[in-house]
């Protein structure tokens, strides 16, 4: 008879047979009558409340959208965590790919348990921030004991000593030191407890706890040294190098050297006595521990050494620390620095022949020959001759004039002659151009005999008799001519 009536009709009708058959769990027949009265989610509401999850999931699916079914599924799921029903809840939303509603859920209700489990399968990556929101949050409701389980697993013990410290509770402070941290970190943590107890109470509760590395450490603390090499030597052997080189330390404070020294030495630790001794500019006690302890050390002491006396002026004592450091770039370095040159491939030329040449380039490359003085163009020509570099070295030769030596022939013929004797040798096809050039030079500065010698060599003989005759050596004039006109 209904099925002949219009669904408007029809429907509310279909709707009541279905609560019908929902109520005597006919569940096959409500389903019916609810998709015919246009209600599928009365049957899929139906069917999760009677945890048939398969059939609520098939009805939905024969008849909503896919995104209908969604929505459908977070609103079941957001009424069924209201109502307390959190498996519920976390199904309908694991269903729908939607696993942080369900941690949410589980977080607002502090099921911890089940929030972790979420999140260690979902989002595994978020775990141990997760449980340190966890642990925070218990240690502001003061259940501690959870919170301490979170902040390990968290990877974050430390926040579970500081929750501890924070209410007072320096054992359960120590007890998860001592699980999780080091000795060193136990010691540490004991001895601020001891320290807030005041020194005899404080020592009573290290000794009561066993905590014999903390004692030592409460000791050293108290400069009580020789009560700890005591503690030390029966309890805790291994820390009596700990003992030694904080006793040292104590000593350089106090200006014992000499004693701290020795302590860091039975510390195994004779490099903080060469740092000790550096920091005083004790350079002889800085080398001499270093000698005899730390060998590979000595050319670093040397070093800072060459530095102290660099920045204090001594070039002389800092290149000599330098070269016993076996690094002559240094040296050559500070000379250059402060410009000097001279010194610089002295250096060089004595203990790293290897560098002459680019040093030598370098400095050609920054100074230009106007800007040198005679004597140092000299000696550039004679590090390109050394170097090989003929050409080089005639060119740097002749750059120099007579207005750096103007009381000083002697330099200016030898700087020419080498000129002519390299080019003679060396680059025979400018010969006659060079000998030229030093020929007219040494006119100028009436060395005729000279320029005479120089003309005759290349074959210029007229100017050679001209030359001779400047000088008054006629005979040789005379001789020179015969032998042209013969």
């Amino acid at each position: 008879m209904l099925e002949k009536q219009s669904p408007e009709l029809s429907r509310p009708f279909y709707k009541k047979i279905g609560k019908h058959y929902a109520d005597v769990r006919q569940y096959d027949l409500a389903e019916k009558y609810y998709v015919r009265a246009g209600a599928p989610v009365d049957a899929f509401e139906l069917y999760i409340r009677a945890n048939k999850w398969e059939l609520a999931l098939k009805v939905a699916r024969e008849n909503l959208r896919e995104d209908e079914i969604v929505e459908l599924y977070a609103r079941a799921g957001q009424r069924f965590a209201e109502e307390g029903l959190y498996k519920e809840a976390e199904k309908l939303f694991l269903t729908i790919d939607q696993p942080d509603y369900a941690i949410n859920v589980y977080k607002k209700a502090e099921q911890w348990d089940n929030m972790i489990r979420l999140v260690a399968k979902h989002r595994k990556h978020l775990l141990a921030d997760t449980h340190l929101s966890i642990a925070q949050r218990l240690e502001r409701n003061n259940n501690l004991k959870q919170a301490e389980n979170h902040y390990i697993q968290a990877g974050s013990w430390h926040g579970a000593v500081e929750m501890y410290k924070n209410n007072g509770l320096w054992e359960d402070a120590i007890r998860v030191c001592r699980i999780n941290g080091s000795e060193k970190e136990t010691s540490e943590l004991a001895k601020k407890w001891a320290e807030s107890l005041g020194p005899e109470a404080g020592m009573k509760m290290l000794l009561k706890m066993n905590l014999v590395d903390a004692v030592i450490e409460y000791l050293i603390d108290r400069k009580e040294f020789q009560e700890a090499f005591k503690m030390a030597k029966e309890n805790a052997k291994h820390k009596t190098r700990d003992v030694h080189l904080k006793y040292a330390f104590f000593l350089e404070d106090e200006n014992r050297f000499k004693e701290a020294e020795e302590e860091f030495i039975k510390a195994g630790k004779p490099n903080e006595a060469v740092n000790m001794y550096e920091h005083q500019e004790d350079w002889v006690s800085a080398l001499q521990v270093a000698r005899q302890y730390d060998p590979q050390g000595v050319p670093t002491i040397l070093l800072n050494q060459g530095r102290s006396f660099m920045q204090k002026g001594d070039f002389a004592r800092a290149e000599q620390c330098f070269i016993q450091a076996k690094k002559p770039e240094m040296a050559i370095k500070m000379y250059l620095d402060r410009g000097s040159k001279t010194e610089a491939m002295r250096v060089a030329k004595k203990h790293a022949p290897q560098l002459v040449n680019q040093i030598h380039m370098n400095l050609t490359e920054e100074t230009r020959p106007e800007d040198m003085s005679g004597d140092e163009i000299i000696n550039s020509a004679k590090l390109w001759e050394d170097s090989r570099e003929w050409v080089r070295a005639i060119d740097t030769y002749l750059e120099v004039r007579y207005e750096h030596f103007p009381d000083d022939t002697d330099k200016l013929e030898h700087a020419w002659e080498k000129a002519v004797q390299l080019v003679m040798t060396h680059d025979k096809q400018r010969a006659q151009e060079i000998v030229s050039v030093v020929c007219k030079r040494f006119r100028d500065i009436r060395k005729f005999d000279l320029a005479a010698e120089f003309y005759e060599q290349i074959g210029y003989y007229e100017e050679a008799v001209v030359c001779y005759i400047g000088a008054k050596n006629f005979d040789r004039a005379q001789d020179l001519v015969s032998q042209i006109g013969g």
